[in-house]
């Protein structure tokens, strides 16, 4: 995984728990934080309706299970999907941006696409 980011594609403010997994077996914590984003396109001009989340995957190479919640709404993307969504695509699990997307709707999504930077 090359890049993680998350959006707020709704009116609402909204707080969105990620956390961050590498490995097979028994899975170590890489990242764990709560992003508050604004509504779609309120922001003062400086995208706060959108967050990147730094972290080591950019410089590590694994295997990267991402959960997001909000309130009830629960998404978790494993290595596997994350690299079946590349298919086709001629890369792996190590050159994807994957964006977690909080729908108009206020429902979880994920866009998995293959990085500009491989």
């Amino acid at each position: 995984m090359r890049s993680l980011n998350v959006v707020n594609e709704s009116d609402e403010t909204v707080r969105v728990a990620l956390r961050v997994t590498a490995g097979s077996g028994e899975p170590e914590e890489i990242s764990a934080e709560t992003i508050e984003l604004t509504p779609a396109g309120t922001g003062s001009g400086v995208d706060d309706d959108r967050a990147h989340v730094n972290g080591n995957w950019i410089k590590r190479a694994d295997e990267y299970h991402v959960r997001a919640e909000r309130g009830n709404e629960r998404l978790e993307l494993s290595a596997t999907e994350i690299e079946s969504r590349l298919d086709g695509s001629g890369w792996d699990g190590e050159c994807a941006d994957v964006t977690i997307v909080v729908g108009a709707d206020g429902g979880l999504s994920a866009r998995v696409v293959p990085s500009d930077a491989c």
